[in-house]
């Protein structure tokens, strides 16, 4: 085996160091450690003692010993190595799907839980709880006895995101071979940050977008498929508008209703005394006065909704949903598309397209793509980190002024 130091230096160094011990020793892991601290690693057929145990380090050619593979998505046979050569060095996780984001981060995390000393090579950060250095101390560091370790740090939003971010963006330019940096941030990512543009460059970027109303239905129908769980038409439609498009809700929804149902079907009305509404008709409402825009009624009903502790985090998302499907039938309605062929393509059921049909007619594609713009603004506004003391205010103020301005689109 060629000699520790000028291995370390080379890009892939320490894995291909930890392999070449791996194949080498009986003991692999106790190996690499005698590998390690003994002075002199030329090659031929020396042998060492590890400190504090009796097990020894031979060069001489043997079978290699198989590395343990576990099956995750997609039927895959994969490992550590296999995840760094899909993720690593740097993923950058983002998007408006937790669900899709957290599904992710489970496929990236499983090989590592079943490594060897896995408590020593996972590590977690939150926010702006630890500092930049310390972040970039646990990239450097190395792995304990297994080809990489894995270093996670969660945003919270607002500026202390921005500037964590800010000071991690030069270990882009070098980063570690055996860590795997893994960056969640929900949302759409900041493209002026220096380490946006580098990852992006890179393509470390994996973005999960929105499902929207055409994919989450199909995704809703094959997890009631997958968990044979019987539910008529009207009951999936009131599912679906009573979590105003978020996967997770969902889930969580559906797996309430399993419990319940022991085999049966579940019509509308049952689905309806089950399921938490997490939007009222009032937010509902809300929607519909800016589709009309009906500027002075959905004032009025945002300073109600205020006064019963409604927040800004429930009223975006509902009206963001609202107005993606109104987006889908005007568009359809500029391709010339009618009835089942247009309920198809905004992936809605008829008698929502006959309903939305008349407002629709007087938003033209420029308007309702302004809405949507004035939404995203909205939502960044609402999510910016504000001081806790503001943020039912500021909120209020965001809705309001977010009314106004679609209401003169």
């Amino acid at each position: 085996m060629e000699g520790v130091a000028p291995l370390l230096q080379r890009p892939d160094g320490r894995r291909r160091l930890w392999r070449a011990v791996h194949r080498g020793s009986d003991r692999p892991y106790r190996g690499l450690a005698a590998g390690l601290s003994g002075p002199g690693h030329g090659a031929g057929g020396s042998r060492r003692k590890s400190r504090g145990s009796n097990s020894s380090l031979t060069t001489s050619s043997r079978k290699s010993r198989a590395t343990p593979r576990r099956r995750l998505g997609g039927g895959a046979q994969v490992n550590q190595d296999a995840v760094m050569e899909r993720y690593g060095p740097v993923a950058f996780l983002c998007g408006a799907d937790p669900l899709g984001i957290q599904e992710t981060l489970d496929r990236i995390r499983a090989p590592f839980r079943e490594g060897p000393m896995a408590e020593m090579n996972m590590q977690r950060f939150y926010g702006d709880e630890f500092t930049v250095g310390s972040i970039l101390d646990a990239c450097h560091s190395m792995p304990a006895f297994a080809p990489a370790r894995l270093v996670e740090w969660h945003g919270t939003g607002g500026t202390s995101t921005a500037k964590t971010l800010r000071g991690l963006a030069d270990y882009l330019d070098g980063p570690n071979p055996s860590t795997l940096l893994v960056l969640v941030s929900q949302g759409k990512p900041d493209g002026r940050l220096s380490l946006i543009k580098k990852a992006r460059k890179s393509g470390w970027i994996h973005d999960h977008p929105d499902y929207g109303p055409e994919n989450l239905r199909r995704w809703l129908l094959s997890e009631l498929e997958r968990l044979e769980l019987q539910l008529d038409a009207e009951a999936v439609d009131l599912l679906i508008a009573s979590v105003a498009g978020d996967r997770q809700l969902l889930r969580n929804e559906v797996q309430k209703l399993v419990l319940f149902s022991e085999g049966e079907a579940l019509d509308r009305e049952t689905v309806r005394q089950m399921v938490r509404n997490v939007l009222d008709e009032d937010v509902w409402r809300l929607a519909d006065h800016l589709i009309r825009r009906a500027q002075a009624e959905a004032l009025a009903l945002v300073e109600a909704l205020e006064q019963d502790q409604v927040s800004g985090y429930q009223l975006i998302p509902a009206l963001q949903y609202r107005f993606r499907v109104l987006a889908k039938i005007v568009d359809g309605h500029h391709r010339g598309l009618r009835g089942p062929h247009l309920a198809k393509a905004a992936g809605i059921r008829d008698w929502e397209v006959r309903k939305l049909t008349p407002h629709a007619r007087r938003w033209s594609p420029q308007a309702i793509g302004g809405a949507l713009v004035a939404l995203g603004r909205a939502e960044s506004r609402i999510k910016g980190g504000w001081r806790a003391s503001d943020t039912r205010t500021l909120q209020t103020r965001s809705v309001q002024a977010l009314c106004l301005e679609i209401c003169a689109l």
